[in-house]
């Protein structure tokens, strides 16, 4: 402790507190302005994508809603989405399962360490890959919910106009 207050009292010590003080508020100058500009494109660059597949999203449903066999083709990418995420995660399950016995039964091996960490990679990314196939079954889901809604009302304003 007697250490550090000495070092506290020596002006080379103060001198290097400022000099780095200074250093840090001209570089933060600096990097401001390309950081604004940096996010500001970043931004730009996300909310334009967002509103491609808004509108994307917006003619499958319109699509659906007229078509028959678009609807059709999008209940069967449904259950497909639905089917490769249950293979996809039960996979990598077992996959993860079978490093874990492994382990269990050499757990100083190196060449077991290997195999095994090659396994639980692969089951990890196994059930990575099947939470991307159930969020697309989801939203292809929802958007045949919303077609079949759309349908639905549109039907009702046909019955309900006058002839």
């Amino acid at each position: 402790m007697d250490r550090i207050w000495k070092e506290l009292g020596n002006p080379v010590w103060w001198f290097s507190v400022v000099a780095a003080g200074l250093a840090l508020n001209i570089a933060a100058a600096y990097l401001k302005t390309w950081l604004d500009k940096l996010l500001s494109g970043l931004s730009r660059t996300f909310r334009l994508r967002n509103q491609r597949q808004r509108q994307a999203r917006y003619r499958r449903i319109e699509q659906m809603k007229t078509h028959d066999s678009e609807m059709q083709f999008r209940l069967w990418h449904e259950q497909r989405s639905c089917s490769a995420a249950i293979y996809a995660t039960v996979y990598g399950l077992g996959l993860g399962l079978t490093a874990s016995f492994l382990i269990a039964l050499h757990p100083v091996a190196s060449m077991g360490r290997l195999l095994t960490t090659a396994l639980l990679s692969t089951g990890c990314g196994l059930i990575f890959i099947g939470f991307q196939h159930w969020m697309t079954g989801l939203t292809t889901s929802l958007e045949i919910r919303e077609a079949f809604r759309r349908r639905s009302e549109h039907s009702e304003q046909l019955h309900n106009e006058p002839v």
